[in-house]
């Protein structure tokens, strides 16, 4: 039962653990390159855009709504 405990707790938990190592906060952008090294560009996107394949095209414009009343 005590085992069943200590998994549940550490299982509950540990977003926690992981989520820590990076922030935008005291370990932001500003230091990500001491540790990832990928991250030491001026400009950083977490997709890869590759514009020399880009399609340009135009689109309607967005058309936000709900059905939520205040």
């Amino acid at each position: 039962m005590q085992l069943f405990v200590i998994l549940l707790l550490l299982l509950t938990n540990i977003h926690r653990i992981i989520c820590e190592s990076w922030n935008y906060h005291d370990l932001g952008p500003d230091i990500w390159s001491e540790t990832y090294p990928s991250c030491a560009g001026h400009s950083q996107s977490p997709i890869i855009i590759k514009t020399a394949c880009t399609i340009y095209r135009t689109f309607a414009p967005f058309d936000f709504s709900s059905t939520y009343n205040l």
